[in-house]
């Protein structure tokens, strides 16, 4: 509306001879625009499964232990253990899967920090803790917090090998990852 006024005020201490400040004042002028349209929804990507066959997926369980003996957060050698890193990096994969085949990954984070769960080269979703349906949205990461176990699933439709780490700048290098293969 036309001559409406906004301020953005720094509340000063009330000891201080200064007080309260502005900092910022908006002043509207002339006549206020019409309303926007209402936002549409965008397409549904062709590329993505409008389902995921939950019963026929592949399942993995893997468990976020938390730091090994003798070690802390703090030493740059502290090294995690989990399903995953029993996996590692090496010649083996944490799990092996046909293309186009569902996959359920249970993440179980039995340590005191949280985990960005990354899936390279997948989009997955988000299944509801009573498993009785999904997250509305794609997503390549699923942050674990301690003590917490989430669900995702996946349709493995990229073929080759693909990582699993966290994101956590320190905890892949520490343990936190691993690869599995699509073939």
């Amino acid at each position: 509306e036309d001559g409406a006024e906004a301020r953005l005020i720094l509340r000063g201490n009330k000891d201080e001879a200064a007080g309260d400040r502005d900092i910022l004042l908006l002043h509207s002028a002339g006549v206020a625009r019409p309303p926007l349209p209402p936002v549409t929804s965008l397409r549904l990507n062709a590329e993505l499964p409008a389902e995921i066959n939950l019963q026929s997926a592949k399942r993995v369980e893997v468990a976020l232990d938390g730091l090994a003996a003798g070690t802390t957060s703090s030493t740059p050698e502290a090294a995690w253990t989990s399903d995953a890193a029993a996996a590692g990096l090496g010649t083996k994969p944490l799990f092996t899967v046909k293309r186009k085949a569902p996959v359920v990954l249970g993440l179980s984070n039995k340590s005191t920090n949280a985990h960005a769960i990354y899936l390279h080269g997948h989009v997955m979703r988000l299944l509801h803790d009573l498993d009785d349906g999904w997250e509305p949205y794609w997503r390549d990461t699923a942050i674990v917090e301690p003590g917490r176990t989430h669900h995702i699933a996946f349709v493995a439709d990229n073929p080759g090998k693909w990582l699993l780490e966290c994101s956590v700048m320190r905890h892949p290098a520490a343990g936190i990852s691993a690869w599995f293969a699509v073939t």
